[in-house]
């Protein structure tokens, strides 16, 4: 098994890598030379993008994970291709109906940004559907190299609409480019998985009630989340796109670099716990947080002269706040590895509770003085939750005598 987690480690290593370099270096040249108000346009577009899709879009992939042998998930690969599909279509139309009914006053490049990035977004989907077989081999070889494949043909695509004037556009451009890059090489390294879904004996009734009532228990988990971390930013800037940007533009450098981290928190610890013995896991999981921890206490420390050197002094507010998402890498990275545990242990109340308590400490500050930075609630929050989910974790540690984190 330790084998397996290495192989699995290096080829999720380089998708993570590959996909923060391209991020990153577009990022960079675009924000530092393009207006802050295009900026947070773009920004606006993303969170509205990612909480409506995110809402819509039920996490089939994880589902099938958990098939303990070949047959089952075949099985559960084929229904949810067809499920996948309702899905896609439904978050489509709500995507219009949001774009139709949306505010006058919003730019239509806004909206339109909004509608590329439900593509992308959409491609993306069907890609992690067909990529669920390398969670259930362990081997993500395939994955990798599409992955690194479609982040540098995306990127080149996108540097060459930035060189030709696109400007932010090319940031748009690159996340769809990417997404369908991703599908079409995605169905070429299942053709033949996909060959044989005619052959599969469908999903007993029993079964699709199963498979259907696993996905909106971790749907539950994903609106909170999304509620959570992309909502309140909407609410809070109030329509002040310049105060949502600037929150925004460092929001999404720590984003890229919790990606990374994910390597060992997400993905691969998911896949992890659906299989390991229980101190193995525990054992991992401690290993986890200490490298969260370490990487939230630099960001904390030194992240403030490392912002502004990346992106220059025009976004010189954004940089206190980048600081200060240090603490906010560590609780949610966190929150996020324990989470990954306790669903493989189907302990979904205390992930309701620990998730909730993100939500009710947000609204409660957002009550007591709404003057606060976007960052403040977030930290806040996030530490709530943090120590919901270390309590969660503990109680059933005692409850199953489990052996010590040590």
């Amino acid at each position: 098994m330790v084998k397996k987690i290495l192989n699995a480690a290096s080829w999720l290593g380089l998708v993570q890598v590959m996909n923060v370099l391209s991020v990153s270096i577009l990022s960079i040249v675009v924000i530092r030379h393009t207006d802050p108000v295009q900026v947070s346009a773009y920004i606006y577009a993303v969170f509205i993008t990612d909480a409506v899709m995110s809402y819509t879009l039920l996490q089939i992939s994880q589902r099938i994970t958990l098939a303990k042998d070949d047959a089952l998930f075949k099985q559960l690969f084929a229904y949810s291709v067809r499920f996948g599909a309702v899905n896609a279509l439904l978050a489509a139309l709500i995507v219009a109906g949001v774009m139709l009914f949306s505010d006058k006053t919003a730019e239509s490049q806004t909206l339109s940004y909004v509608a590329w990035l439900t593509a992308g977004n959409l491609a993306n989907y069907f890609a992690q559907v067909c990529f669920s077989n390398c969670d259930y081999t362990f081997d993500y070889k395939s994955f990798g190299i599409s992955s690194a494949l479609s982040n540098v043909l995306s990127l080149a695509i996108a540097v060459a609409v930035f060189a030709f004037g696109g400007g932010i556009l090319s940031m748009v451009l690159r996340d769809v480019a990417r997404g369908i890059i991703l599908l079409g090489l995605s169905l070429y390294s299942t053709r033949a998985l996909l060959s044989q879904l005619r052959e599969v004996t469908p999903l007993c009734r029993k079964s699709r009630f199963a498979f259907f009532g696993f996905l909106m228990k971790r749907h539950m988990l994903k609106v909170i989340e999304v509620s959570n971390h992309r909502v309140p930013a909407l609410m809070i800037s109030t329509g002040k796109l310049t105060s949502l940007g600037q929150f925004g533009v460092a929001f999404q450098l720590i984003s890229q670099i919790m990606n990374v981290l994910t390597i060992a928190g997400d993905r691969l610890a998911y896949a992890f716990f659906s299989r390991g013995d229980r101190e193995s896991k525990l054992k991992y999981l401690a290993a986890v947080v200490g490298i969260y921890a370490l990487a939230g206490l630099t960001i904390f420390l030194f992240g403030e002269r490392l912002f502004v050197l990346i992106y220059g002094e025009r976004w010189f507010d954004s940089a206190s706040t980048f600081s200060y998402l240090g603490l906010y890498l560590f609780t949610h990275g966190t929150l996020v590895v324990v989470t990954n545990y306790l669903l493989t242990e189907q302990r979904f109340a205390g992930i309701y509770l620990s998730w909730a308590g993100w939500t009710t400490a947000f609204i409660a500050c957002y009550f007591f003085d709404r003057s606060w930075p976007i960052v403040t609630y977030y930290l806040t929050a996030s530490a709530a939750s943090f120590v919901l989910v270390l309590s969660v974790l503990f109680m059933g540690r005692g409850h199953h005598r489990a052996p010590s984190l040590a």
